[in-house]
């Protein structure tokens, strides 16, 4: 078992979110994706990397509108 008592709250939640995905996807699946060959389990990896560099150029966007009202403030060192 992991020892998490060190780990940053935030990342102690992420390695849960890992866990619960994992739980549902094998609800779903089952052991199929283990069974899956190596080229269409590529594909299916291929295929959610491009939708999370898709994603990710959103965040980037509204990330970027977010430090603008930040800045247009005039408070450089607000929180977020």
């Amino acid at each position: 078992m992991l020892n998490t008592r060190d780990l940053p709250e935030w990342f102690v939640d992420y390695l849960q979110l890992l866990i619960d995905r994992h739980r549902v996807g094998a609800k779903e699946y089952g052991i199929s994706t283990y069974k899956m060959e190596m080229a269409p389990l590529l594909e299916e990896i291929m295929t959610e990397i491009a939708d999370i560099a898709g994603w990710g150029a959103f965040a980037y966007r509204r990330a970027q509108k977010l430090r603008n009202k930040i800045l247009a403030t005039g408070n450089k060192e607000a929180e977020v």
